[in-house]
């Protein structure tokens, strides 16, 4: 049975429940899962060419347990199909971790090829997530296949083959690989180094008199400054600043690193990223008696309201928390020709008097 122009639906039936891990774990949240388990040949597709609608997931691996629940949230008001695109099936194993799962199709082909892109869906699909891949998994060429499907994608855009820039999510192993990714920070770079340069001008000044005496000392000072300044650019302006890191697109592994650290130091720090991520946990009786009456949120995206467009974040703020019990955190831009931004970009925590813009979408914590 399929919908013209859209994904074919497979008449599933879905409970709520906790999903079985493959390995232990205590923070598996609450998801949509089938009340039946499906064979896998009824999964498998031979073609997606006209599928509209589902995500696209590029994978070498089928490790993606936790991926999986995420995307099953029982929170979620929508959840998209989602079609695996890898080298091969899944194995019994890989296929029984994920069975309990609903709306997952599995198509077989190599993700850098352009052919089997398409056959997959890539011009009618929501997002395209490219993870796991990982053929070369040390190495110079460690992470190079991730970052050549998303070379591929962003060329076939360029050339016409794809009415619709797509929204490509990609996993890489080092950090300083975002710096090959699509779009080119270069624009980027060489604006950071000029406010970096003229911030140096402005420190040295205040740090250092201006008495014809205290040349000498301010120009030793300056260079210093810059030296400083230019190390960190080299090591942090490739990925840090690149607009896709901006956009959310990508991740990479090494990242969490930090997170880690600050775990370590603040255990509590855990029980809120996993709250603001959807993993509905039972808590105990004492969080309840603690918080009494509290309803749990979830962090979400909404639009922002036709009417405050044009009123600053301030205004909207101050009512969502006032007087709807929605805290606003901060704002996803869209592409702006007046801001020059070649692709969508996070703005946590903005100013008051930031003004809203249309087609700015807000992360918010909500019930």
């Amino acid at each position: 049975m399929k919908r013209a122009g859209s994904v074919p639906l497979l008449n599933q039936e879905f409970i709520l429940g906790y999903p079985v891990a493959p390995y232990q774990d205590s923070t598996i949240p609450q998801c949509k899962l089938l009340a039946q388990m499906s064979n896998l040949d009824d999964l498998v597709v031979q073609s997606a060419s006209d599928w509209i609608g589902h995500v696209l997931v590029c994978t070498g691996s089928f490790d993606l347990f936790k991926f999986v629940c995420g995307m099953r949230s029982s929170h979620l008001e929508f959840h998209y199909r989602i079609l695996f695109l890898a080298n091969r099936k899944p194995t019994p194993t890989e296929f029984e971790t994920l069975s309990m799962f609903p709306e997952i199709s599995y198509i077989v082909g190599d993700p850098r090829s352009k052919k089997v892109l398409l056959n997959a869906g890539l011009r009618g699909c929501t997002k395209v997530a490219v993870v796991n891949m990982g053929t070369y998994s040390s190495g110079e060429f460690a992470g190079s296949e991730a970052i050549m499907i998303s070379y591929l994608i962003h060329h076939m855009f360029k050339r016409g083959e794809l009415l619709h820039h797509k929204n490509v999510i990609i996993e890489v192993t080092r950090r300083p690989h975002i710096s090959y990714l699509q779009p080119s920070p270069t624009t980027t770079h060489r604006s950071y180094k000029k406010i970096v340069h003229n911030a140096l001008q402005k420190i040295s000044r205040s740090v250092v008199g201006f008495g014809s005496k205290n040349i000498e000392n301010r120009e030793n000072k300056r260079g210093s400054l810059r030296a400083a300044f230019e190390k960190n650019i080299a090591g942090e302006v490739p990925y840090f600043y690149t607009p896709v890191f901006a956009a959310g697109r990508v991740v990479s592994a090494s990242m969490l690193d930090s997170i880690l650290f600050q775990l370590y130091k603040s255990p509590w720090m855990l029980e809120i990223i996993l709250l603001m991520c959807g993993v509905d946990r039972n808590l105990g009786e004492g969080v309840s008696a603690l918080f009494p009456g509290a309803t749990k949120s979830w962090i979400g995206q909404i639009s922002v309201p036709e009417s405050f467009v044009g009123k600053t974040y301030g205004e909207l703020y101050e009512e969502m928390c006032g007087n709807q019990g929605i805290v606003p955190m901060g704002i996803y831009r869209a592409i702006s020709a007046d801001l020059k931004n070649k692709l969508p970009y996070v703005y946590t925590n903005p100013m008051p008097g930031v003004l809203l813009m249309e087609g700015d979408l807000l992360f918010i914590l909500a019930p």
